[in-house]
């Protein structure tokens, strides 16, 4: 057999733009390309960092590698959190210890959307109209829920500007109504649940 002196061939399939949970299927992020070598390939291993950063040595994750091609699914759990500009690394090792590395941009959006309630600030309420100003991602969809039911007209939209107003129907009642609120970004991200009680 001729001597190996060439490292491996690796070249990714193409990304979204914006890695996101719109990327994913089955719960993970299927990460996948072409390994080419002129002996046999050890092993093909990927992470990704933050843009430049060396990639560290425990936070690899070896993909499946067969018939000239690799994939790994990274799952969303791993990836929860992640947002703006990352890089994708991966490298292919062969059996003589040739080694080639490529990297990647990506864009990475898997956390949720600010979501804030600036009115009422835990203010009694005595009026069968509530008003309600939530802060949230522009183009972010708002369900409200009072007393576990789904309010009329829910769910919204976020403007542009970031600032959701709504008005709300109560019924007159002594205890406190309970309010709960979730918005969710245009790429699936969920924000931190809100929940008050208003009179």
């Amino acid at each position: 057999d001729p001597l190996d002196t060439e490292a491996p061939i690796i070249q990714a399939e193409p990304l979204p733009t914006t890695l996101s949970p719109l990327s994913v299927t089955d719960g993970a992020l299927l990460i996948a390309g072409t390994v080419e070598d002129t002996g046999f390939i050890d092993r093909v291993e990927l992470q990704i960092t933050e843009p430049e950063q060396d990639a560290l040595l425990a936070n690899w994750q070896k993909a499946a590698v067969a018939g000239g091609t690799f994939s790994l699914a990274l799952s969303v759990e791993l990836l929860r959190g992640q947002q703006g500009a990352k890089e994708l690394q991966i490298r292919a090792v062969d059996v003589a210890g040739h080694e080639t590395r490529a990297r990647t941009p990506l864009e990475m959006d898997f956390a949720g959307p600010r979501f804030e309630l600036s009115e009422p600030l835990h203010s009694p309420w005595k009026y069968p109209s509530l008003p309600l100003t939530w802060h949230s991602e522009p183009g972010a969809t708002v369900l409200v829920f009072i007393d576990s039911e789904p309010v009329e007209g829910s769910p919204w939209i976020v403007d542009g500007s970031g600032i959701l107003n709504i008005s709300i129907a109560l019924a007159m009642q002594i205890t406190p109504h309970n309010l709960y609120a979730l918005a969710t970004d245009a790429y699936g991200n969920p924000s931190a649940e809100l929940r008050t009680e208003v009179l």
